[in-house]
This record gives structure tokens, sequence and C-alpha cells, in this order.
């Protein structure tokens, strides 16, 4: 499809960032972990930075996912768009009040397992974080305008200036200060952003004039952000669900299944970056012009190119998760102990990476096409899942069996996702179903050769350093994968 073509040379560059992010973020969990281990000053700051992250989250995807598409159809968006940042300021600013006198409060809900010690230091932490809602909440509206001018990369930017900000505070703050500086990083880190998304908007941030309050389209936007609001905090509510069921696993438990997730993230981060920063707003310009018969081939092609990356991708993580935390993290104060239950954990979060990403496009696609309140029943069900899946999975296998708790909820999001948008999309006659077997053939035939070639790998250089493990391995499977994108991208036009 032509429109779709445009596309390719911002993914690259989005796809650069969102590597370069991720990269950053491995290297900072990395040096968190040579530096503290997992302990109690480590779950004391992951404690701390859940809320307002949390919040940083929520926001992103109400500004982001109902701006883009309003900005896209308003004849005049900019005076629209300066009313708007200002109320979202304000809002912002009186969330962040609220966490700050809060924070007792909201420690003591989410770390109920965990020892007085642990709590005292997350409530000091939680007060320098909660500020970070502050900044975060402008820099996400002029990032919704960015996008919404087509100005992909800038969308592309958050993790990478988060990222790197939090990485610096690791390298360069006094050892004798302990875990504080990572916590200020926070907010100092959304100051940068909102800088350099000011300095991408121009001239959108003179504030006159501005659209009257009774210009607002309030019907559209309550219709759009309030299903986003309660599906947003359907989804926080799972992650902090963790974060209280591992409070009673010991000291360190929160951080262990920390450092899992966020090494099983470091591929769906990537992608779902691309699918949030290119093709939803694709996909939104589609839907406002009511192509959807191109719409449905863009989802078909974006099923295909997800399976094709996330099933090896899974399969390598699975397969190489204990070289993988030794080679990132078993050093300094991450011992050996600590190693082995991250191990663990990471068995559940790396098979859940297909039907995490997957669940994140069906999620892009029913935000462009306005279908908020649908998604929001894919998230409940997506909660209720994990809500009676984790009490069951701890009580039977301890810690690690949270993860494999979040990998069956994921599988039943991205089930409930995928049969959504077909609904939510007319019966357009598109000739697909005649290349659905040959998808399939060529993307089970790289999966397989992904699990083989791995498993060869690590007996091959068993006597050699976990580095090399990894970096063979990688190679090899990045090799596979391209030829099987190429074969599927000549024989069934991906």
């Amino acid at each position: 499809m032509k429109g779709l073509e445009s596309l390719w040379k911002p993914m690259l560059w989005v796809s650069l960032i969102g590597a370069a992010s991720k990269g950053m973020a491995a290297l900072g969990g990395i040096l968190l972990a040579y530096r503290f281990g997992a302990d109690q000053s480590t779950d004391a700051y992951l404690l701390a930075k859940s809320v307002p992250i949390g919040i940083y989250l929520i926001f992103d995807s109400v500004v982001y996912n109902t701006f883009v598409p309003l900005l896209r159809r308003w004849k005049k968006p900019d005076a629209l768009f300066r009313t708007l940042l200002l109320i979202f300021f304000f809002g912002a600013t009186l969330v962040a009040a609220t966490v700050y006198f809060g924070a007792a409060q909201l420690v003591a809900l989410l770390a109920r397992g965990a020892d007085n010690a642990t709590q005292a230091e997350a409530i000091q932490l939680q007060k320098i974080t909660a500020w970070a809602i502050v900044y975060a909440v402008p820099a996400l509206c002029l990032k919704a305008w960015n996008a919404a001018q087509s100005r992909y990369v800038a969308a592309a930017l958050d993790g990478f200036v988060l990222s790197g900000v939090l990485l610096l505070a690791l390298l360069l703050a006094p050892a004798e200060l302990g875990i504080a500086p990572v916590a200020v990083a926070l907010p100092a880190a959304f100051v940068v952003l909102l800088l350099i998304q000011s300095g991408l908007a121009g001239k959108v941030l003179r504030l006159t004039p501005r659209a009257p309050i009774t210009a607002l389209p309030g019907r559209y936007l309550g219709k759009l952000m309030a299903p986003l609001l309660l599906l947003n905090a359907a989804q926080q509510a799972q992650v902090l669900l963790v974060i209280v069921l591992a409070s009673f696993h010991g000291s360190g438990a929160v951080s262990q299944v920390n450092y899992s997730y966020a090494i099983a993230q470091i591929p769906v981060g990537i992608l779902d970056l691309i699918l949030f920063s290119t093709l939803f707003p694709f996909a939104a310009q589609l839907a406002a012009e009511q192509r959807l018969a191109d719409v449905l081939r863009t989802f078909h092609s974006a099923t295909r190119a997800v399976l094709l990356l996330t099933l090896p991708a899974a399969l390598w993580v699975v397969f190489m998760r204990s070289a993988l935390v030794d080679a990132l993290l078993t050093r300094g104060h991450f011992d050996a102990a600590d190693a082995q239950t991250t191990t663990a954990l990471l068995l559940g979060h790396g098979l859940a990476i297909p039907a995490w990403v997957l669940e994140a496009l069906g999620c892009r696609m029913l935000f462009a096409l306005g279908q908020h309140r649908r998604y929001l029943g894919v998230a409940t069900l997506r909660l209720v899942t994990f809500s009676i899946l984790a009490p069951l999975c701890l009580a039977w296998l301890g810690l690690p069996g949270i993860s494999l708790a979040f990998a069956g909820s994921c599988v039943v999001g991205a089930a409930a996702a995928i049969w959504t948008v077909r609904r939510a999309l007319p019966r357009t006659a598109i000739p697909w179903r005649s290349g659905l077997l040959r998808s399939g053939a060529i993307i089970a035939t790289v999966t397989a050769l992904t699990g083989a070639s791995t498993v060869l790998v690590r007996w091959g250089l068993g006597d050699y350093n976990a580095m090399y493990q990894i970096a063979g391995s990688a190679i090899l499977v990045a090799i596979i994968v391209f030829v099987g994108a190429r074969i599927l991208i000549a024989r069934d036009r991906l």
C-alpha cells in the first residue's frame, strides 16, 4: 500500500531511537544492580517510582491517543491545543501535590509486606519523585502536538531522554549519597524532555490566542478520555498488584521482578514505540478518511510482522535467560541468589513477549478507530485474569509464578484485542486469507530455526563467557529473521 510505504523511513529512525533508549535503559538497570543489588534501597526506589511513572503512563495514553486524532481533524488546532495544554498543566500540578502530601499513605498501600525501614525510605523518595508529574504532562501534550504534525521522531524521544538522564545519574552520583540522586533524576529527566518538546513545537507555545472553554469539543473528549482513564488505570493496577504481591516475598523481591520485567521489555518496548509513534497516527489518518479497508490491510500486515519478530525473540530470551542475567546483572551487589530468582522470573516474562506486543498492536488499532470503550473491556479482562492466576501461581511456584501469571494474562489480552479489532472493522473483501497459511508456515519455520540455532550456540559455546553466547546466538537469530522477512515480503507483500 502506497501510504504505508511512506512510513518506512520514520519507522527506521524511530526504531533506532527506540533501540538506543532501550540500550541505555538496560545499561541503567545493569548499573542499578551493580551499585545497589536487590535490597531495601532498590525496593524503596522502585516503590517510590511506581506511582509517578504509573500516572505518567496513564496521562501518556490519554493525551496522545486523544489529541492526535482530534488535532488531525480540527480545522484550527493551534488555539484548541493551547487551551488543552493549560488545562492539563494545572491538572498535573494538582495530582503531583496529592502524591507528595499522600506519600505515606501510598507507600503503606503498595508495600504492605515490606519492613518498616523499606517503607520509611520509600516515603522520602516518593516526595522527590512526585514532582516529575508536573513536568511530564506538558511534555506529553507537546509530544502529541508534534506527532499530529507528522514529526514522528519527536514522539519517540521520551524513552531516550528518560533513560539518558537516569543513566547519567547512576554514572555520576557519588556513592555516599545512596540512591537519592537516582530519584532526583526522574523529575530532572522530564524537565529536559519538556524543553526538547517545547523547542520542537515552536510557535505553538505562544499562549495567545486560545480557544474559549465553550469551543472545546467536550462530548468528543469525554467519549474518548473517560474510557482511556479507566482502561489505563486497569493496566497500571496490574503493575501495582505485582508490587504488592512481591513485597510479601522478602527484601529484594520487588527488585528481582523489576529486573526480569526490564530485560523482557526491551524488545517489547522497541516494537511498541514503532506502533505508538508511526503506525498509530497513520491508522488514525486512514480512519479519519474512512478508508477502513486500508486500516484492515494495515492491521493484517502489522500482525504478521509482529509475529515474525516476537516469536523468535521470545524463544531467544527463554533459552538465553540464564546467560542474559549472568552477563547483564550478576556483578557488584547483585549476588548468585538474586540471579537465580531473576532467571526463574524471566521464563514467564520471556514467554509473554508475543502476546504482549500483539495486545499493544490491537490497542493502537482500536484507538485509531476511536473504539476506546472496546479496549477497556480487553484491559479489564486481562486484569481479572491476572488477579485470578497470580495468587494460584504464587502459591504453587513461589515468586517466579508471578511472571507466568503475567504471561497467561497477556495471552488472554492479545486474543481479546485481536478479536475486538476484527469486530470493529467491516467485513471488507480483501485477499488476505489466501496468504495466511503461507505466512504462518514462514513464521513457524523462522521460529523453529531460531530455537534450534539458539540451543546449538549455547551448547557449542558452553565453555565460553555468557557474553559470547549472547552475541553469537543474537547474530544468528537476526540473520534468520531477516531472511524470513525478505521471503515473507516477496511472497506475501508484508
